[in-house]
C-alpha cells in the first residue's frame, strides 16, 4: 500500500514536470526608444511612441489620440510588465490625468506562462484629485492567431475582469497588444501598423 502511494506521488510529480516543461512563457517586451503603434478605434487613432526606458524599467511613452474631434497628447508611464503608472481621459471635454498606485495590475506578473491567473487592489487619481479603489482579477488564457491591420500574430490572450469584462491579446512580435475588446468603442482597439527599433 505504501509503495502505491510512492508510485502515485512519483507519477504526479512526473505529470506535474512535465506540464510544467511544456507551458509556453511569453517574453517580456525589451522595449526601444523609437518603437511606434498605430491603434484605430470605431471612433479614431491612437499612436504610441517609446520615449525613453528608465534604468528601473519604467518605460515612457508618448501617446498621441483623435477620436471623435478631440484631441490627446500625453506620456503615458508603464512598469516593464504594461502595467500602466498614469493615464487620461475626457470629462466634459477636458484631457483628466490619471495617476495609479500601486501600478494598475492589468497585467499578470512575470513570467507570463498560460493558465496564470492574478489579482489585485490599486488606487486611481483623477478629477479634481478624487481617489477611486479598483479591485481586478486576471487571467492567461492561452496562445491565438489573431488577424488585425496590421497582420497576423501569434498573441496571448488576456482577460481581465473589474466589473466588466475586458480581453486583450499580446503580441511578442510587435512587443505590444494588438487587440482590445472591452465591450467599448472608446477603449476597443486593433493594431493598424507599427515600427521596431
Amino acid at each position: 500500500m505504501a509503495l502505491g502511494r510512492i508510485a502515485s506521488a512519483v507519477l504526479a510529480f512526473i505529470v506535474c514536470a512535465q506540464n510544467l516543461a511544456n507551458a509556453q512563457e511569453t517574453p517580456l517586451p525589451q522595449f526601444k526608444v523609437g518603437d511606434t503603434w498605430q491603434f484605430k478605434t470605431q471612433t479614431g487613432t491612437s499612436t504610441r511612441t517609446v520615449k525613453s526606458v528608465q534604468d528601473d524599467g519604467i518605460v515612457v511613452m508618448n501617446v498621441m489620440t483623435v477620436a471623435s474631434g478631440r484631441n490627446a497628447d500625453f506620456d503615458l508611464r508603464l512598469t516593464s510588465n504594461l502595467d500602466p503608472l498614469n493615464g487620461q481621459y475626457f470629462y466634459n471635454g477636458d484631457p483628466i490625468t490619471l495617476t495609479f498606485d500601486p501600478p494598475a495590475c492589468w497585467m499578470a506578473p512575470a513570467p507570463w506562462i498560460v493558465g496564470k491567473e492574478w489579482s489585485c487592489d490599486y488606487n486611481s487619481t483623477g478629477y479634481q484629485g478624487r481617489r477611486y479603489q479598483y479591485h481586478i482579477s486576471g487571467k492567461l488564457d492561452g496562445i491565438e492567431k489573431v488577424t488585425v491591420p496590421a497582420g497576423t500574430f501569434e498573441a496571448l490572450k488576456i482577460t481581465l475582469n473589474f466589473g466588466s469584462k475586458w480581453t486583450y491579446w499580446y503580441a511578442p512580435a510587435v512587443r505590444n497588444y494588438v487587440k482590445s475588446d472591452t465591450g467599448n468603442p472608446l477603449s476597443s482597439f486593433e493594431l493598424e501598423k507599427y515600427s521596431l527599433k
